[in-house]
């Protein structure tokens, strides 16, 4: 073994092309400092290749959103990761009306009197629903406000400043729906609702009839009536989808409503015939 009388010879010591590096901390918070991150530590990369935005099925705690390049999700088959995708704006009349809902109800919130606001604080400890990771939460006034409100504004009905009384839903009378390219037709079979409950429909764009699982619902419009046993959707779906084509999947869910409230849904698949 070679000892070295200073640091300047043993630095001016010939490197080995085959000996192993050598990383020190230095070096490493070096490279931090400058934004090359140790690719140890990166779960993945994008590199270019598409299969570097592939869904990876990973083992953790229940999570959604995004953290720097990672956004965490669910599915039917679990927990996520995937690399984080610029969203898109497409400013659709949708998109406008629904942000000036969420806009008015937030500014409406913020006049309330102090009874009010408590009022709508204790309506929401009231109750729990399932966010998209399948946990009950509670909300809190504002947001119950703002969400009753908003379904109202949706449904064509006046905003209130009062709670409701919390609605009991009884099974949803939607019994199927049927999807027809040549007519075209696309309609729900069922019965009425009773008393004050409207159907809310959300549906699909067209997917491969070997979709099973979708996660895109879209709204179409809010109805009271059945005609013998029918309601038609193909106005509202074609405005928003376009034509149907024969062999592609539907997905529509009828959400039942009162008095701003509503139920977790009703969901049928059709396949376009």
């Amino acid at each position: 073994m070679v000892y070295f009388e200073n640091q300047n010879e043993e630095r001016n010591r010939p490197k080995d092309p085959n000996a192993p590096s050598r990383r020190t901390s230095d070096d490493l918070r070096h490279n931090r400092l400058a934004g090359k991150q140790d690719a140890r530590k990166r779960p993945f990369a994008p590199t270019g290749n598409p299969r570097d935005t592939k869904e990876m099925k990973i083992l953790d705690v229940p999570q959604s959103g995004s953290v720097g390049a990672r956004t965490s999700s669910r599915n039917s088959s679990g927990q996520y990761v995937r690399q984080r995708a610029m969203p898109t704006q497409p400013r659709t009349a949708s998109q406008i009306n629904a942000r000036a809902r969420l806009t008015s109800q937030s500014a409406a919130w913020r006049g309330l009197t102090p009874a009010q606001m408590a009022a709508w604080i204790a309506f929401g400890q009231s109750f729990t629903i399932v966010n998209s990771l399948g946990t009950a939460i509670h909300l809190t006034g504002a947001q119950c406000y703002i969400k009753v409100n908003s379904v109202n504004l949706l449904n064509g009905d006046a905003t209130v400043n009062v709670p409701p009384i919390l609605p009991v839903f009884i099974a949803c009378t939607a019994t199927g729906v049927t999807a027809v390219a040549a007519t075209p037709l696309i309609q729900i079979a069922g019965t009425t609702p009773a008393g004050t409950t409207k159907f809310m429909i959300f549906a699909s764009p067209q997917l491969s009839a070997g979709v099973s699982f979708n996660g895109n619902y879209r709204y179409l419009q809010t109805s009271t009536t059945f005609t013998a046993g029918e309601l038609s959707i193909q106005t509202a779906y074609a405005a928003k989808f376009g034509a149907l084509i024969v062999g592609k999947k539907i997905f529509v869910k009828v959400v039942q409503s009162q008095a701003g409230m509503q139920d977790s849904g009703t969901l049928f698949t059709a396949i376009v015939s």
